[in-house]
């Protein structure tokens, strides 16, 4: 027995020795492997820093636009209105096919601004109190560009001429039309002759709201537009800017509506 545990001893020892030997022989160097390579396989890689000179230009960083120089594109609900050839409008799918700087304003409503022009073209794309949804794919989608620069334009100024002004969220025309509708069908009775002359007088002022002035503010875009190119081209205009805000969408005359509604059935 004595035997027996000398040579388990033994085997322990020899054991422990080799191992010892492997975990020695894994902290050094590899075979092979020089003095230089090793230390240099043990030194933390130097991080090369990527300077932005070398990936974009000087146009590239500019952040101002030049008026005369831009494509103006006035979204309106489901389709968009543009005079310069360098969009194309499929309803609500209005495509960028060049070079150049697009002013997008007003709204979209489910639809798409597809950039898809040459492959060396920059493309800046300048959002001002622009609303785009789409329910399918992404509302700015590229196709095909060099670069594509997203540029959204804020401005803090206080428009004084807006609270008295036609045009906008909600149809000011709609929710005094209603509210007098409502207040004369609570006092008079629904059934009055009185509130029936209302009710039609409202529904002329609404109908006109959406259909009519809406019209002519598209309309004023498009002249708009058309005079800005011709400008571009050295004609001068010494006309002043027609009004474009004069209409509004159904949305907002139905926003009105229900304003009106709930004021007038508040004071009637």
């Amino acid at each position: 027995m004595k035997n027996t545990m000398n040579r388990h001893m033994k085997q322990a020892i020899a054991s422990v020795i080799l191992s010892t030997a492997l975990l020695s022989e894994c902290g050094g160097a590899l075979p092979g492997m020089t003095a230089a390579s090793a230390e240099a396989a043990g030194s933390v890689a130097a991080v090369q820093m990527i300077s932005a000179e070398g990936l974009f230009s000087d146009r590239d960083m500019k952040q101002e636009v030049e008026a005369a120089d831009a494509v103006l594109v006035q979204l309106d609900g489901s389709t968009a209105v543009c005079a310069s050839d360098a969009v194309r409008i499929d309803g609500s799918r209005i495509t960028l096919l060049h070079e150049g700087v697009y002013v997008f304003s007003g709204t979209l409503d489910d639809g798409q601004i597809i950039v898809d022009a040459d492959s060396t073209d920059k493309v800046q794309i300048v959002l001002s109190g622009t609303n785009i949804t789409s329910a399918s794919s992404a509302a700015i989608y590229c196709l095909q560009a060099d670069k594509v620069f997203l540029t959204l334009a804020i401005s803090k100024r206080f428009d004084h001429t807006r609270v008295f002004g036609s045009g906008g969220m909600p149809s000011s025309h709609s929710a005094m039309a209603c509210a007098m509708v409502t207040t004369i069908g609570f006092r008079e009775g629904f059934s009055s002759t009185i509130f029936g002359l209302a009710f039609c007088f409202a529904g002329v002022v609404m109908y006109d709201a959406a259909g009519v002035r809406r019209s002519t503010g598209r309309n004023a875009a498009v002249i708009n537009h058309l005079i800005e190119g011709l400008a571009g081209n050295g004609l001068a205009f010494d006309e002043e800017r027609l009004k474009e805000l004069v209409g509004h969408t159904p949305i907002q005359v139905l926003a009105g509506a229900l304003l009106g509604i709930l004021v007038g059935s508040l004071i009637a």
